[in-house]
């Protein structure tokens, strides 16, 4: 399996009149925020009423405070709400929904518009994870994981063998998501996105079933 892959070819070149869609299945960068063990905040230090834009912040763990903070005007932060601190990377990742359509509220009077962002799930360059460990993945032994090949296409992105963490996927406003010139191809993208069907339902689609079964089980050996 090491040397073999589920199809010929994973991608395909975005023409140019699409160079700007982020439509599912399309590659790109942007930030991922990493899972933290713990919940950490930025609790208001010192303020300056004038001017609140010089705030200052102690970043520490989070504990439940019985005394909000007061609020920030100059970043819209209300006293009943904390800054969340977290590490991000901006990444590649592969955009897995459609675009956001406005709304009306329950009078149907008020059209309002939904958040402009996309759920997108990050690559992880596969090489560090191990080859044993690698090679169960392509089994399609976890849910959460998703090999992708390097990308062959003169430039193409991803340039190594990758892993799509499904489990890692998050929403991210469009205009921090920057799309590189490639996409999933039709097929690869229907294969991935059975597979995220799975990790979200917890149960196998058609598609998922296959690619559960497509591979002999791991001896053991392995």
């Amino acid at each position: 399996m090491s040397d073999s892959a589920l199809l010929d070819n994973y991608y395909e070149p975005v023409e140019k009149d699409e160079r700007l869609s982020l439509r599912p299945g399309r590659l790109a960068w942007a930030p991922v925020t990493y899972l933290e063990d713990e919940l950490v905040s930025a609790k208001i230090s010192e303020t300056v009423p004038s001017d609140d834009s010089k705030t200052t912040f102690e970043v520490s763990v989070y504990e439940p405070d019985t005394n909000p903070d007061p609020p920030v005007k100059s970043i819209g932060l209300r006293s009943s709400e904390k800054i969340r601190v977290a590490r991000m990377k901006v990444r590649p990742v592969i955009v897995m929904s459609s675009r956001v359509d406005g709304w009306t509220d329950r009078h149907g009077e008020r059209v309002r518009k939904s958040t402009p962002a996309r759920l997108v799930a990050p690559l992880y360059t596969a090489e560090p994870y191990g080859a044993a460990f690698v090679e169960r993945v392509q089994r399609f032994e976890y849910n959460s994981h998703f090999w992708l090949p390097a990308n062959e296409y003169p430039g193409g992105k991803p340039d190594r063998p990758c892993l799509v963490r499904l489990e890692l996927a998050g929403a991210v406003r469009e205009k921090m998501i920057q799309p590189v010139h490639f996409r999933l191809n039709e097929e690869s993208y229907t294969y991935l996105r059975a597979w995220f069907d799975y990790f979200l339902d917890g149960e196998h689609g058609e598609i998922s079933k296959l690619l559960a079964e497509l591979y002999e089980a791991p001896t053991a050996s392995d």
